[in-house]
């Protein structure tokens, strides 16, 4: 017979003891893991917008000067709403210094500057391109899996009222939520300033005698800027910045995200929604904005990048000087002579 009192193995008492200790180091580990993933997606975002400064600035050895923020709409040349202009953003002339020279070479429709032509959209090849990912526009922490987020970017050109043609402020070209429409995405706007080079007319939010005009970023429509002429200094002008893109539908997925082909610009007027804050789920399309907690990272005129707190940079109260919002405009305009300490929006 055999005597069962010598025999060693774990109750189920002990069992459940070693199993509740597992989970509780598996829960004390896990934030440190998240931590340790978030800082260095970080440092991808980071290094990301690093290269499209750097990019910006090969561009202008190339050219003599800076890309423009977007081709939109010209009366100079003869276009004056949203689908009668090119429509090509800001990233599409980086493309050649982010070793992406042959997609640039098979966007055949005009690019230049100075020219008139068809939307991107109309012809092919350049629809077929559109759909290509670039690995390198996307912020590691966004997550850019939904084939419903698409859309053909904010860029700003002629319009205040995006459904009045004509008149002077933010110009949205939405392809909307179809998953037919998967376009390759991107997490990165051009910087415009407050609200573009266009002449605006205060509103009343705005406050008294303020002049959005007075805060013209380095890339507005058709733009042909050098860093010679950003009088502020290119270290203390924003160039390139995060954007989700949209509000929240269908649970968590965004309506609108922006397009590596067709994003411009956008103006700071609105301040700044980290991880999707500010009031609006997933950022809204007139707010820069990030999935990182807290923090959204700007690319800068001499190509370093900076993370900035969202602060009350929303909140205009342009009748206090140095007030974070004042801050955040002074920073993304690039002659407007204004010099203040970051205060609550520095990391």
């Amino acid at each position: 017979m055999f005597n069962n009192r010598n025999r060693k193995g774990f109750t189920l008492i002990e069992l459940l003891v070693v199993i509740a200790i597992i989970a509780v180091l598996i829960g004390l580990l896990l934030p440190a893991v998240q931590k340790v993933r978030e800082a260095a997606n970080r440092m991808t975002c980071s290094n990301n917008l690093k290269q499209l400064g750097l990019a910006a600035h090969n561009y202008e050895s190339s050219t003599g000067f800076l890309p423009p923020g977007q081709l939109g709409a010209s009366p100079a040349l003869g276009s004056t709403g949203f689908f009668d202009a090119q429509h090509f953003g800001l990233i599409v002339f980086l493309l050649p210094y982010i070793e992406e020279e042959n997609l640039y070479k098979g966007l055949s429709l005009p690019k230049g500057v100075d020219v008139r032509g068809a939307g991107w959209w109309t012809v092919n090849p350049d629809w077929s391109l559109a759909y290509t990912k670039i690995k390198k526009l996307i912020c590691p922490t966004d997550e850019v899996t939904q084939a419903s987020q698409t859309v053909n970017g904010p860029s700003l050109g002629a319009m205040p009222d995006p459904m009045v043609p004509g008149t002077n402020a933010v110009t949205l070209g939405y392809f909307g939520a179809r998953p037919d429409l998967d376009l390759g995405k991107t997490s990165y706007v051009g910087v415009a300033g407050a609200l573009g080079d266009k002449v605006h007319t205060a509103s009343p939010s705005d406050g008294p005698g303020v002049s959005l005009q007075k805060y013209v970023g380095i890339y507005t429509n058709r733009s042909k800027n050098k860093t010679s002429t950003i009088v502020d200094g290119s270290s203390n002008t924003m160039a390139f910045g995060e954007l989700l893109g949209g509000t929240a539908v269908l649970g968590n997925q965004r309506e609108f995200m922006p397009t590596w082909i067709g994003v411009g610009s956008l103006g700071t007027k609105f301040g700044l929604a980290p991880n999707g804050g500010a009031g609006a789920k997933n950022g809204g399309w007139n707010y820069f904005s990030s999935r990182h907690t807290g923090l959204v990272q700007f690319g800068f005129g001499d190509g370093s990048v900076r993370t900035l707190r969202q602060g009350n940079s929303g909140v205009r109260n342009p009748t206090t000087a140095g007030s974070d919002w004042f801050v955040l405009q002074a920073m993304s305009g690039m002659m407007d002579g204004d010099a203040y300490p970051s205060g609550t929006l520095g990391n």
